[in-house]
């Protein structure tokens, strides 16, 4: 429900209460997970301790109970403080609850009982060669060796060091409470300028941990990993819980221009920050954290932060000839030129290291920092220094973790003007013809592809380590007509 209330003359008050019953995704054939450790399952009892199935004491069927509490207030007001009518400051604040996909509740169904994953070539219950690989194992022959034989075709079993994807029983949608306070004033009667604060904070985000992450020991190695876990019937088990947090702070300018009858100019500038607890962006059920144990180490900027963002749109109608002559004011007048203004700076990225310098099985580590990673004159062939970057080295019986942060390198800003000329012939009263001409990127800059965690931002790479090879689409043309009749 939701109602405006006028409280002043010059002040109006906007109030709302929403009210949402939240249902879990459910599967037809009920394929649902939870996990607690110690627990044994009654459901299926051939399951090692720890998972739980639908149908076992406190499992829903859509594994967490449907939410009746999920009430959400919001608050707006708009002031005109000088009564007269040029000036308006708005407020609003509210609070948003949101859900999760229903392919990331599903991701459920892609591991045991209901599928299974394995490694064939990491088998830590068999000796191994110098490159980690079982004695006899190959890809003609890849399960030699492997406890309890070939797993395929699979029917549902559970298989020693096999994967888990369950969800918490306690489980929270996620929740975001969102604020803004606007100024806007009209100048002259052609000109009106604004700014506005819009903060974001986001609790209860889903991620998926490994709650049997390997503990480390005084003998802790790249192979005894699955001998460190908690739970050694389980590899990896990936409990999607509601735990982790993510925040917007932004300023946004605006401004509206009408300089001339036949021009006008539309502005946006963003200064902002997004910073989330972890990895979130796409990776919200099977991120990556460099230590699962360790969350907080992975606290940064979001992968989406972009500190400036900058765009301006023009219209112009050159209507300039006045003259008599019908065919040259057809030749010069009715056209319409409408560029718009893009450029913003880059996305952050990680470097990462190549090394299980952690001993958790997963090579995500990230590099050292042992200097100054920044160039003054960054270039596609060398966009930042890499001898500032170190492998770190893997000591048995210490997790090693890399120190450079998560997400504190910038990537290449994008900059580019597309262009739009159109003009209408007529013929008759009826009869309208349409002329369109369209270019993206129409002066042909050159955008660098994002560094990601491939081979530009891996130490373990050296011939592409810190060069980028991939660049943004350049100019692209099009042109179009339309009849109209």
């Amino acid at each position: 429900m939701q109602d405006d209330f006028r409280v002043h003359p010059r002040l109006t008050l906007n109030l709302g209460l929403r009210w949402d019953v939240q249902t879990p995704p459910t599967d037809p054939q009920n394929r649902v997970a939870n996990y607690v450790p110690g627990q044994q399952s009654t459901a299926r009892p051939t399951a090692p301790a720890g998972a739980l199935f639908y149908g076992d004491p406190g499992v829903e069927r859509g594994g967490v109970p449907v939410s009746y509490s999920h009430f959400s207030p919001r608050f707006g007001l708009a002031w005109d403080p000088f009564g007269d009518s040029k000036t308006s400051i708005r407020a609003a604040a509210g609070l948003f609850y949101g859900s999760i996909s229903g392919n990331e509740w599903n991701t459920q169904t892609n591991f045991q009982p209901f599928a299974i994953r394995l490694n064939p070539f990491i088998n830590v219950n068999s000796t191994t060669n110098a490159a980690g690989v079982p004695n006899g194992a190959s890809l003609s022959n890849p399960y030699n060796n492997y406890p309890g034989g070939n797993p395929f075709p699979y029917t549902g079993a559970f298989v020693a060091g096999g994967g888990l994807f369950a969800v918490a029983q306690d489980f929270k949608w996620p929740r975001t409470t969102h604020m803004n306070f606007s100024i806007q004033r009209q100048i002259t009667s052609a000109i009106t300028v604004g700014a506005a604060y819009v903060r974001t904070r986001s609790k209860n985000l889903p991620f998926g941990r490994d709650v049997n992450y390997p503990v480390m020991t005084p003998t802790g190695n790249a192979n005894n990993i699955q001998a460190r876990r908690p739970n050694p019937g389980y590899g990896a088990v990936l409990l999607l819980a509601s735990d982790q947090d993510a925040s917007y702070d932004g300023l946004q300018v605006t401004w509206t221009m009408r300089l001339a009858e036949n021009l006008s100019l539309n502005g946006y500038y963003t200064l902002s920050e997004t910073l989330s607890s972890v990895q979130l962006h796409n990776n919200t059920t099977q991120g990556l954290a460099t230590n699962y144990s360790k969350l907080e180490l992975d606290r940064g900027r979001a992968d989406t932060d972009q500190r400036h963002v900058f765009s301006m749109s023009m219209n112009f109608q050159p209507d300039y000839y006045k003259g008599d002559n019908r065919i040259i004011r057809g030749i010069l007048n009715g056209w319409s030129i409408s560029p718009i203004i893009k450029m913003r700076s880059g996305r952050p990225f990680t470097i990462t290291s190549g090394v299980d310098a952690n001993f958790d099985g997963v090579t995500n580590d990230r590099a050292n920092l042992v200097g100054n990673p920044y160039l003054a004159n960054p270039t596609a062939s060398l966009w930042f220094n890499i001898a500032a970057f170190a492998r770190p080295v893997a000591t048995t019986g210490i997790a090693i973790e890399g120190t450079s942060p998560r997400n504190f390198l910038d990537g290449p800003g994008f900059k580019a003007v597309d262009l739009g000329l159109s003009r209408d012939f007529r013929f008759g009263e009826r009869l309208k013809l349409r002329f369109r001409a369209e270019g993206t990127n129409i002066f042909n800059n050159v955008n660098l592809d994002q560094p990601n965690s491939g081979a530009v931002a891996n130490i373990a790479s050296p011939g592409n380590f810190g060069r980028i090879t991939g660049a943004g689409s350049m100019r692209k043309l099009q042109f179009g007509f339309r009849l109209t009749f």
